[in-house]
């Protein structure tokens, strides 16, 4: 949506910001798009439909995993929409809100059609592991705002290290896990989000020392 549009209504607690659509229903609204020569970001947040932000997070960090990332910098434009949906998600907004310039960028409909497939299988397979309540004091209120920081520290990552092989990848998994845990009440998501996460900050120390070393 452009910053000339108003959004819709976002959940103020835990409970209600899981009551949302399903990931399998999100990926399925894609297939409206599918046909068109070039898609924009716009029209890929929009399918999110009422309940605009953190149905539209979880899509993106989903796209972004899938085979669309090999799209030049649709890892960093997309990145830089999390951080937006992120932060609009800690403030409580009642409006989703993005600026213009990020919501014209767009991606070959050929390559949506192609994702989408494998969208679909991961889709359906997130949704027969997901067990909602499952380690319930991992999705507790207290633990939501701590969640959506991660999150939209990822994303502030991606437009740094898309030049880095697979890094946007790891930081839109821990995206899509962390979102899940949201979206479903599921503690399990937390838990491998939290993996992912260490083993970017292993791989990032590792490559860190690498180039020290490589520069002494």
């Amino acid at each position: 949506m452009s910053s000339h549009d108003s959004g819709l209504p976002v959940p103020q607690q835990n409970d209600d910001l899981s009551q949302q659509l399903s990931l399998s229903v999100l990926v399925s609204r894609l297939e409206s798009l599918v046909g068109r020569k070039r898609v924009s970001m716009r029209a890929v947040v929009e399918v999110a439909g009422q309940a605009a932000l953190l149905p539209a997070l979880t899509l993106l960090a989903l796209m972004i995993v899938s085979p669309i990332s090999g799209v030049p910098f649709f890892s960093s434009i997309s990145g830089l929409v999390i951080v937006l949906l992120s932060t609009q998600l800690l403030m409580n907004k009642s409006e989703l809100w993005l600026p213009d310039f990020l919501m014209r960028r767009e991606i070959p409909g050929k390559r949506l059609a192609t994702a989408l497939r494998w969208m679909k299988r991961a889709a359906d397979f997130l949704e027969r592991f997901t067990r909602g309540g499952r380690l319930a004091f991992l999705v507790s209120d207290r633990m939501l705002k701590p969640r959506l920081v991660i999150c939209l520290i990822a994303g502030l990552c991606m437009p740094i290290f898309e030049i880095v092989p697979f890094s946007s990848t790891l930081l839109a998994v821990i995206v899509l896990m962390f979102s899940l845990s949201i979206m479903t009440n599921d503690g399990l998501f937390v838990l491998l989000g939290t993996g992912m996460l260490a083993l970017v900050l292993a791989l990032a120390l590792t490559f860190g020392i690498t180039v020290a070393e490589a520069l002494d």
